[in-house]
């Protein structure tokens, strides 16, 4: 089911975020209650597939999990802003100033999941480019507010600031 989601051209990246966020809590469920069956110790039938017959992945530690799910809620914040900002646009130099921005800002957001995805940085990069990315945010959301532009993605680019602060604030 969870490839179907990722495949289905229908679903869009806040429906995939969910899905993935719903599928880690029933994994920790069921992870919970086999634990308290003493069913956890036992071998799988075949110890390089899942239950569903996809290659088992080694698990990864929790503090890389919740990582990426935090590079992924960014990711996602940061495209919702750009797709508020794109629907309310309008002419004007300070305008397009900030929807420069928060595009820009999209991008780095993908950019930073797909490096958190791949493993490539080591957890210092990893803090130190989400700290880069702190400042920027605050930087444009003051100067947003000041200017009192695109009011419509004050509220998404508050969370993406929160979720930066949380994943500064990893292992630290």
């Amino acid at each position: 089911m969870q490839s179907r989601v990722r495949q289905s051209r229908f679903a869009d990246d806040k429906t995939s975020s969910d899905w993935n966020e719903t599928v880690e809590i029933l994994n920790r469920m069921t992870k919970v209650s086999q634990s308290r069956d003493g069913l956890i110790d036992s071998a799988p039938a075949n110890p390089g597939r899942d239950e569903f017959g996809d290659r088992r992945q080694p698990p990864a530690p929790r503090d890389s999990r919740e990582l990426a799910a935090l590079a992924r809620d960014l990711e996602d914040r940061a495209a919702r802003a750009h797709g508020l900002a794109q629907q309310v646009a309008a002419a004007g130099p300070y305008r397009r100033e900030f929807f420069q921005s928060i595009r820009e800002f999209h991008d780095q957001a993908a950019a930073f999941r797909r490096r958190v995805d791949s493993g490539a940085s080591d957890r210092t990069q990893i803090r130190a480019e989400a700290a880069g990315l702190l400042q920027s945010a605050r930087e444009t959301d003051q100067r947003m507010r000041r200017s009192r532009a695109f009011p419509e993605v004050w509220q998404e680019w508050q969370g993406a600031i929160q979720v930066l602060q949380r994943i500064v604030g990893l292992g630290g």
